[in-house]
């Protein structure tokens, strides 16, 4: 198996400390292509839109952290120009059913590579480990146990890592109502255990350094529309920005990109000002995904208010652009989606070659577009996982949409 690097992305929630709300300092600028406000970089970090916990871009190929049901979960790797995924297993007698297989995890939960070794985290009721492993998925060692913190707590969630960060929540009951406590783990060895992270969660990284984080607003009481920059050697947050009230974009240090209807927009760090960027043309509500190449607009999804089940991602369309806003054309999902499992994530991982897409499993990839075919005709390609791990989905869709899957 080739040498493997990574990057991973997801959100977790958070609760315990407080903010601290100063004002923004920008780190060093990283290496940018052309006009793109998104760092170039691909390896140990996770684009902030179309990303999971789940999958790693590597300058070798893509590892995938996913569910088979049962608790059971398997990594998967594929060669960069490799429709196949397979188990990241080399025993030819091995049957995959337990943990002498090098890609069986149990409950896992975020996905990790630092240059050398892979990390993988796993959660059962208040227990979080995370494993240490080489990029064949040998010498797997544990490096982190929640061991002295969990006392006390029911259940954990929200198992992240990224940027050499684990960070995860446990909760309990008090007084009748659940509350959790976020907290972090440094996975270079600094830490003695898991120590209390700031309240809200994270969501993305910058530029390969930077934990961006979803907190309460400095000028605005929407929701969590607060950004921050969190810094884990010191365990404070710095307030970047609010967010739009209607937002789906990215976030730097320098500001967020959305889109309003048919307009990309910027509002710089530490303001309220709205600058319209480039206008589409297109009438209605639209989403913005952010790549170190290029940008997608693709269809509003309300699944929250429609429903799940009911919330449509058939015939949604990807519209993409450069960064100097040229049109590369569009394409329409032409494959079934299982709405209840992925919501409106259909993009799922992107590499300097392809883009990645799901169909019924957040984070798997199933398809994939050529960013070769941009500026022509824009086809979807299938990919092929583990029989097993195919079959499983498969089930999971007709049994909660009630109808054969179709190819």
């Amino acid at each position: 198996m080739k040498k493997i690097i990574a990057m991973v992305l997801c959100l977790l929630l958070l609760a315990g400390c407080t903010y601290e709300i100063t004002e923004t300092t920008a780190p060093t600028e990283p290496e940018y292509i052309g006009s793109s406000p998104v760092p170039n970089i691909r390896t140990g970090i996770k684009s902030q839109t179309g990303a999971s916990n789940e999958i790693e871009v590597t300058d070798s190929g893509i590892y995938v952290l996913c569910n088979s049901g049962f608790g059971r979960s398997y990594l998967l790797y594929a060669d960069h120009g490799s429709d196949t995924f397979v188990k990241l297993c080399a025993r030819p007698d091995c049957e995959h059913s337990n943990r002498q297989c090098n890609a069986y995890f149990e409950s896992s939960s975020g996905l990790y590579y630092d240059g050398s070794h892979l990390f993988v985290g796993e959660q059962s009721a208040s227990v979080v480990k995370v494993y240490q492993l080489d990029p064949d998925g040998g010498n797997r060692t544990v490096v982190m146990d929640n061991a002295d913190v969990r006392k006390g707590y029911r259940y954990s969630s929200s198992v992240t890592i990224r940027n050499g960060v684990c960070t995860f929540s446990l909760g309990k009951l008090e007084n009748g109502n659940e509350t959790e406590t976020a907290f972090y783990y440094k996975l270079d060895g600094s830490m003695e255990q898991p120590e209390q992270a700031p309240a809200g969660y994270i969501f993305s990284h910058d530029d390969g350094r930077n934990i961006l984080m979803v907190g309460p607003g400095k000028h605005t009481e929407l929701f969590e529309s607060g950004r921050y920059l969190w810094d884990p050697d010191t365990n404070t947050a710095q307030w970047i920005v609010d967010q739009p009230e209607r937002y789906y974009g990215y976030v730097s240090v320098n500001g967020i990109y959305y889109m309003d209807g048919g307009q990309l927009c910027f509002r710089p760090a530490g303001t309220e000002e709205k600058e319209v960027l480039f206008d589409t043309g297109l009438d209605g509500e639209y989403e913005l995904e952010a790549y170190p190449d290029f940008f997608v607009v693709r269809d509003t999804v309300l699944w929250w208010k429609e429903g799940r089940e009911e919330a449509s991602l058939n015939g949604q369309t990807l519209r993409f652009y450069t960064w100097d806003f040229e049109y590369l054309g569009a394409c329409e999902i032409d494959y079934p989606v299982d709405g209840s499992r992925i919501y409106e994530k259909i993009i799922t991982g992107e590499t300097k070659d392809r883009l990645y897409l799901a169909a019924y499993e957040r984070g798997v990839p199933q398809y994939y577009i050529d960013k070769s075919d941009f500026g022509g005709e824009i086809k979807i390609h299938p990919l092929e996982l583990p029989e097993d791990i195919e079959e499983f989905y498969r089930e999971q869709y007709e049994e909660s949409h009630l109808e054969p899957w179709e190819e």
